[in-house]
């Protein structure tokens, strides 16, 4: 019989053969990657999905306080669809709640953790950010707009009339004006940084998932809901439109250095995605090199929009998931998913010349990419992020 000792050392055994196993096989040797399930032909499944929305549930409806670490835990694989039973409070008229709204504002510190305290808070929320909207776009405020403000306003405007032009729900003209309203806000309320072309892309997934609080949207073509027009009150979309100013806030809190002055952030990013590159394939970072690449060409996309331009944006919300529920989702972790998305095509990229090279890069081929796609990159940058990131000097000098 083993005792204590030797379990806890056939386990540690274990998981370092794990380890190992996960990172030659992390590490995609073929030429081109091909999808697993391919987009729309991913199906969840049923009985898992039960499991899983009664599990949140018992966190966020049945319990008095919500225990945050479970439910980020729950989260960092991924919010299953649900409704019908979540409820933020008196107020919840549509029958069809989607669980993901209330996990997000939870997760992003906008409800609180104690389930009787939510309406309280949330209304005086919104009612704080109505306010604020009132100030900055009451009637005749546009007069008194200095220059460098109207430019501004400007660029906004342009960026959200070509926001996600497949999606027709991003193209309703009220939605548009929100967009606007709340990207002009933001600017005008965070002169370290001002608005930065790009954070446009970072509203579309909070509006998907809190406007499905009042309306069923159709994750796969984000058409425009047949009963829009009668259930979106303007009230409604007020709401909407402050529960996504304070997430996207607290967001952008924890990015800011990204689209500050010189972008610090960014690249650091870089110079983290350089390193990974030079110790898990050199020869591609050669090879950039060689076409005269700058790896800041690349990334400063991925890192400005949180990939959202690069995937489908039902995997968008996917993606948001694990961030959200990460305390380094944003920051560290999105910066392994840029590199496990380069490797995951680096015998094909070794092929490309510079045009070539910039022209995939800027189209990834992950149109037809499904849940479990995103799922296995998550997986491939949770494994990088473990190796590079790890406090024992052995781990990542075995890299080298």
């Amino acid at each position: 019989m083993k005792t204590s000792k030797g379990k806890e050392a056939s386990l540690k055994d274990k998981e370092m053969a794990q380890s190992k196993v996960n990172v030659t096989s992390v590490y995609n040797k073929s030429e081109d990657y091909k999808p697993i399930s391919g987009y729309s032909g991913f199906k969840e499944d049923p009985k898992k999905n039960d499991k899983q929305i009664k599990q949140f549930k018992e966190l966020i409806e049945d319990a008095p306080i919500c225990d945050l670490q479970k439910l980020k835990k729950l989260a960092w694989s991924g919010v299953p669809a649900g409704n019908d039973f979540i409820t933020i409070g008196n107020d919840c008229c549509f029958a069809q709640k989607e669980l993901r709204g209330v996990v997000w504002k939870i997760l992003l510190e906008y409800l609180p953790l104690s389930k009787d305290k939510r309406d309280a808070v949330l209304l005086k929320k919104r009612q704080e950010y109505i306010s604020i909207q009132r100030f900055h776009f009451g009637e005749g405020k546009d007069d008194y707009r200095n220059e460098n403000e109207k430019k501004t306003l400007k660029i906004i405007e342009s960026d959200v009339l070509r926001t996600q032009p497949d999606c027709p729900l991003y193209h309703v003209d009220c939605i548009q004006k929100m967009l606007i309203r709340l990207l002009t806000i933001w600017h005008i309320r965070h002169p370290a940084s001002g608005y930065v072309q790009g954070m446009n892309d970072l509203t579309c997934p909070f509006l998907a998932v809190f406007l499905s609080d009042y309306i069923a949207i159709d994750y796969d073509t984000f058409n425009v809901p047949e009963d829009f027009d009668k259930i979106i009150t303007p009230e409604k979309l007020e709401e909407v439109e402050a529960d996504m100013y304070y997430c996207l806030c607290k967001v952008l809190d924890g990015i800011q250095d990204n689209y500050t002055n010189a972008q610090p952030g960014t690249q650091r990013s870089v110079s983290k995605i350089r390193e990974v590159l030079k110790r898990m394939d050199n020869d591609l970072l050669e090879h950039f090199e060689k076409e005269e690449i700058n790896l800041m060409q690349i990334v400063i996309r991925w890192v400005f929009c949180l990939l959202i331009r690069e995937f489908p944006l039902k995997l968008g919300l996917r993606l948001f998931d694990t961030y959200i529920s990460d305390d380094e989702g944003f920051t560290t972790l999105h910066i392994y998913v840029c590199t496990a998305i380069l490797l995951k095509w680096a015998q094909k990229i070794k092929k490309m010349q510079f045009h070539e090279i910039m022209l995939f890069l800027q189209n990834l081929p992950t149109k037809e990419w499904g849940a479990e796609d995103l799922q296995m990159i998550i997986a491939e940058a949770y494994v990088y992020k473990s190796l590079f990131e790890s406090s024992n000097p052995m781990v990542t000098s075995k890299m080298k």
